[in-house]
């Protein structure tokens, strides 16, 4: 699997930025321990945001809703707490290149 670069996320950041900022964070789910999927609501759609900090297969891409099912982490419960209702308002990289 091709690792996640710098370009390869500020490519990202630049499509995520253009279709959904601004956003809500309507829910978290954890799907395992190194993958949560976050619910976005735009003024016009819905779309799932999936993060995993896997050390051989980071991603973060919008996706499929997750499965239906028991999330027994508590770190999502966790960040359900903390993010939701809150907007997704700016999505830019922490330094620049």
């Amino acid at each position: 699997m091709q690792p996640v670069d710098f370009t390869t996320l500020m490519a990202l950041c630049h499509s995520l930025r253009a279709a959904w900022v601004p956003a809500r964070c309507e829910t978290v789910v954890q799907l395992d321990t190194t993958t949560l999927a976050l619910a976005l609501r735009t003024l016009n759609r819905r779309g799932w945001l999936t993060i995993s900090w896997h050390p051989q297969a980071a991603r973060l891409h919008l996706g499929d809703a997750p499965p239906k099912g028991q999330d027994t982490f508590t770190f999502s419960q966790q960040l359900k707490h903390q993010l939701g209702g809150l907007a997704l308002g700016v999505i830019d990289p922490i330094a620049p290149w």
